[in-house]
């Protein structure tokens, strides 16, 4: 005897619309980002104190993840993106957004959940 495969119907998810930047970052990003930086932390040695010269973006990405200020920084830059979502204005990466690391996943959807929340 063999069982018959019943296909199952698709069904579309409605988009979430968030009523905030706060409830977003609270049912979301936060989330994210602790993941982020918790692999990041894992995966990487603290920077050596004596080689900031020899830094650039990673040096600084190693150091922000290390000091735990992956969340503030994350925090600022995606609320101020997700208010231009917010007001449908456009907007692209540049570097002035980037954190040069995963964390620029969260800056990008922080903008399209801000599309999708109404302005009161």
């Amino acid at each position: 005897m063999s069982k018959k495969k019943v296909a199952k119907k698709s069904v579309a998810k409605k988009p979430v619309a968030w009523k905030t930047f706060e409830e977003w970052w609270d049912k979301v990003a936060q989330k994210q980002v602790d993941k982020i930086e918790r692999d990041w932390i894992k995966e990487t040695e603290p920077n050596d104190p004596d080689d900031e010269d020899g830094g650039g973006d990673s040096w600084h990405v190693n150091q922000m993840m290390h000091d735990g200020d992956a969340h503030e920084n994350t925090y600022e830059i995606a609320e101020e993106v997700f208010k231009k979502g917010q007001n449908n204005e456009l907007w692209e990466m540049t570097m002035g957004d980037s954190l040069f690391c995963d964390l620029d996943s969260v800056i990008i959807e922080s903008y399209e959940a801000g599309k999708k929340c109404k302005l009161t």
